[in-house]
């Protein structure tokens, strides 16, 4: 089917990225944040930006929203939550969850409407998507008169979320929101006040790909009065009492963007026995891994007779049925019909995280395949994503599409959208990486 927004992913060239402004607001503040020697500043915006827009049909942003909306009501389900949290501590399984902050659905669209290919906790970019939002600029006539526009949102009787999206053009505001959602995890875990130390958490944060991004929102922590530190946990240090320190601070939250979401690594024990005993607030945390991005979780999203049983409605399960993939566990049992059938799958580790050791079906050798028998993986069904087609050199250069959708609760913050070349999302084709979106009526 042609949508107004498949016409202008094919056709519109338009350059919507202000580089001067870009340039002012995030690279120059990075630059007075980060030590000289850490990072190469000359790169940053080519590194993560694309200069050219996406564009996605306000109907299709509205079926995303009704996919979250229906998995957070259900993950409210007495039933379903025990199930999904059988293997968990009981002792931790009874406490407040609903993702954490930065919790983000990864969707790609088809044919029949957006497809669910991932749930993450840690999901990186939404701060560097602000910035992208602040240098974006107008479009050509054509687009700017698709556009949804403030006078369109009552006729269209939007959720009050999305009219947010639709009507976003000052950063500042989703910034004061950034903070507040961290002080709403805070309150949830029973603290009050607020926190008088955040620390950002990762393995050797230096080296990280989102590194400047740890820099913004530790600025921004700054900015509201809460001292703030980029800290590797070989370094924290935990009390005979059991509460976690960095040199001579003891820290209150920790946002975490690790990729040990148990926090099972001896590195990570520190960390996750000061969290059990609620003497630190954690988010994400194991619990919102468990609950919302665990990969095996997509098993039960299609499984008719146990969502029955749980209670969900039929027209949940339709909606679930529309907008997951087909999805199961990899065991030797089925290895001769998925080789056969490979083509039409993904396969993922049942634990990894980002695109590692993740691969198409119609790519995968043998022995690669054996090492996948070997393992704990899944399999999903391949929803192809969508194209962008831009101009490089005189010719048009397809590039793969897909969207995240970053969200608190069941509210949406931000939308993104990440233009890529090859097998699996990167950041490594020239005129890749996060694309401003425009959303159509």
């Amino acid at each position: 089917m042609i949508t107004i927004s498949k016409v202008f992913n094919q056709e519109c060239q338009c350059i919507m990225l202000e580089k001067d402004i870009l340039e002012k607001r995030f690279v120059e503040k990075i630059k007075n944040l980060v030590e000289p020697e850490f990072l190469d500043t000359n790169l940053l915006s080519e590194r993560f930006f694309s200069s050219s827009a996406t564009f996605v049909d306000i109907v299709d942003l509205k079926l995303m929203k009704l996919t979250i909306t229906t998995i957070q009501k259900i993950l409210k389900y007495k039933n379903f939550r025990q199930e999904i949290l059988k293997e968990f501590p009981s002792s931790l399984g009874n406490r407040f969850s609903e993702g954490g902050v930065f919790l983000s659905f990864d969707f790609h669209l088809s044919e029949d409407g957006p497809k669910l290919i991932e749930i993450n906790t840690n999901a990186g970019g939404a701060f560097l998507q602000t910035k992208l939002i602040e240098a974006q600029k107008e479009c050509c006539t054509e687009m700017t008169e698709a556009l949804v526009l403030s006078k369109d949102i009552e006729a269209l009787e939007l959720p009050k979320d999305i009219k947010s999206l639709v009507q976003l053009k000052d950063t500042k505001d989703l910034e004061r929101k950034f903070v507040q959602i961290f002080l709403e995890e805070w309150n949830s875990a029973g603290k009050q006040g607020l926190p008088k130390f955040i620390a950002i958490v990762d393995e050797t944060p230096k080296d990280q790909f989102l590194y400047p991004e740890f820099l913004l929102f530790r600025d921004l922590f700054s900015n509201f009065g809460i001292r703030s530190e980029i800290v590797s946990p070989e370094f924290l240090r935990l009390d005979e009492d059991g509460f976690l320190y960095y040199e001579n601070q003891r820290i209150d939250l920790i946002y975490n963007r690790l990729t040990d979401f148990y926090l099972s690594k001896s590195e990570q024990s520190k960390i996750r026995s000061a969290w059990e005993k609620e003497n630190v607030v954690v988010t994400p945390n194991p619990l919102d891994y468990e609950l919302y991005a665990k990969k095996t979780n997509f098993l039960f999203w299609k499984n008719e007779e146990f969502l029955q049983s749980a209670g969900v409605s039929k027209e949940d399960q339709r909606i679930l049925s529309n907008s997951i993939p087909l999805t199961g566990l990899v065991k030797r049992k089925n290895s001769e019909q998925l080789w056969s059938e490979r083509k039409k799958f993904f396969f993922k580790p049942v634990f990894g995280f980002g695109s590692k050791a993740v691969y198409r079906g119609d790519k995968l050798t043998k022995s690669t395949f054996q090492n996948i028998l070997d393992g704990e993986n899944i399999f999903q069904e391949f929803i192809p994503p969508s194209e962008r087609i831009l101009l490089k050199d005189g010719k048009k250069v397809p590039y793969k599409m897909d969207l995240r959708v970053y969200v608190f609760r069941e509210e949406i913050l931000l939308l993104a959208a990440r233009l890529y070349q090859g097998q699996t999302t990167n950041f490594r084709a020239p005129e890749g990486g996060f694309s401003p979106v425009c959303i159509l009526g």
